[in-house]
């Protein structure tokens, strides 16, 4: 299961596949935390007036995952390992909002596959846990091999809009992946 952890991939994913939070066959879910932040925060309204269409379609995981006792033993340990290590990548501490520690307990506690743009949440899994990011681009890919959309258009015209956006840019083994799946150039510079 795909667990989209910034509103930035819940973005880029959103009118790929409008379905993918309700129609358990995408393997996708969004905690409330991301939802709300991307209904609530001006940027987001600003910058994205379109995502108030997709609000039906974005149903965040029950808020009753957050209050399990595993989840928050899990979130102790988090807490504990945050404050006692480095990233191995930068040398410095861990900069994990207290959200960011949230969403690692959620991905952590019910064995979710990682999707996010934050690197340090992105560092603190992969160097603690072994648990690895799943790029918006590689879950698309997913989603074409098994059939779930098909490529198109409109779909290709969603890719250009994150260029011009200037959303995270996508592995190059993920860009060649989708470019033989679909026989389409993604959108480059």
């Amino acid at each position: 299961m795909f667990i989209l952890c910034d509103t930035c991939v819940l973005l880029m994913l959103l009118r790929i596949a409008p379905d993918m939070l309700t129609d358990e066959r995408y393997n996708c879910v969004v905690p409330s935390i991301v939802r709300d932040e991307l209904f609530r925060t001006q940027k987001f309204k600003d910058k994205y007036p379109w995502r108030i269409h997709y609000g039906p379609h974005v149903q965040a995981l029950p808020a009753s995952l957050a209050q399990t006792g595993h989840y928050m033993r899990t979130l102790e340990t988090v807490e504990l390992i945050v404050a006692a290590s480095r990233n191995g990548r930068t040398g410095r501490h861990f900069g994990l909002s207290k959200v960011d520690k949230m969403l690692a307990a959620h991905v952590i506690a019910n064995n979710y596959q990682l999707s996010t743009g934050d690197f340090d949440l992105r560092d603190f899994l992969l160097q603690e846990f072994e648990i690895s990011n799943v790029s918006p681009m590689e879950i698309i890919n997913d989603w074409l091999a098994r059939e779930l959309i098909e490529w198109s258009d409109e779909r290709q015209a969603v890719l250009e809009d994150w260029k011009r956006c200037n959303e995270h840019l996508q592995p190059k083994e993920h860009i060649k992946t989708f470019e033989e799946i679909t026989g389409r150039d993604y959108p480059m510079d």
